[in-house]
């Protein structure tokens, strides 16, 4: 009779709610847009980064700024200039602070993407100077990168007419221990994180 029939209908719904229950919960592999590295001009109020995270069910969903969780798994979180939301993360006004590695993350699977801000290099070192050295003097020239840069910087010092794999790379400070004449010339360097414009 009837009620049967609408207990086979409301079986069938409750099999229909399950299923398609089933299938909103499965969480495909994690991706953020943009990926790799992100560089913006360090500090600055007109920098704003978008960042979002896909695949995962938003309640299982989280996000770390160097390893260190930076909002509660599932929730929205906002701060002075950054929104931090389980699909998407955004920072309206950069600072060099917020340089680093974001990752989205599923607490319930474990799976992660990850997407880095890094700031290119500008180099803080004095202008130009002439060193005036004798025979012998110890001569030591340095070129100096801010610690906000990210990822670090790799510094390369050049001699002007010299090929650049018979000079010496040095890091931040190249030295001379006892000068000749050999030496004398012009020295500048160069730093680099893989900025696409450096």
């Amino acid at each position: 009779g009837k009620p049967m029939r609408d207990l086979k209908a409301l079986r069938y719904a409750l099999l229909s709610a399950a299923i398609l229950m089933t299938k909103c919960c499965v969480s495909a592999a994690l991706l953020t847009t943009p990926s790799g590295v992100i560089y913006v001009s360090g500090s600055s109020p007109t920098t704003f980064v978008h960042i979002r995270c896909f695949g995962g069910v938003k309640w299982h969903l989280g996000w770390k700024h160097n390893g260190s969780p930076i909002n509660e798994v599932g929730v929205c979180n906002h701060t002075k200039h950054r929104k931090i939301c389980p699909h998407s993360l955004e920072i309206t006004k950069f600072h060099n602070e917020y340089a680093g590695i974001y990752t989205c993350y599923n607490s319930k699977n474990g799976d992660t993407a990850s997407v880095s801000i890094g700031i290119p290099p500008e180099l803080t070192s004095p202008e130009a100077r002439t060193i005036i050295a004798r025979k012998g003097d110890h001569i030591e020239m340095n070129c100096n990168v801010p610690n906000y840069v990210y990822p670090d910087a790799n510094v390369t010092w050049f001699k002007e007419g010299v090929d650049e794999t018979e000079l010496k790379k040095a890091g931040s400070s190249f030295s001379i221990t006892a000068a000749s004449v050999e030496d004398s010339g012009l020295y500048f360097c160069q730093a680099d994180n893989n900025h696409p414009d450096g």
